[in-house]
């Protein structure tokens, strides 16, 4: 499988968990919104 293939696996998962749990859609409308911030805060994390 390449890495292509995988990236779009995951997308579908990941979409499909939307439609199934609808309480999700909220969250991943704020960690979408603060992404940068959080990618930061996970380097802070991993390098201290």
């Amino acid at each position: 499988m390449s890495f292509t293939q995988r990236d779009y696996h995951w997308f579908q998962l990941i979409n499909q968990l939307g439609n199934s749990l609808p309480a999700l859609n909220p969250n991943m409308r704020l960690l979408a919104s603060y992404a940068e911030y959080v990618f930061y805060l996970g380097i802070v994390i991993i390098c201290d």
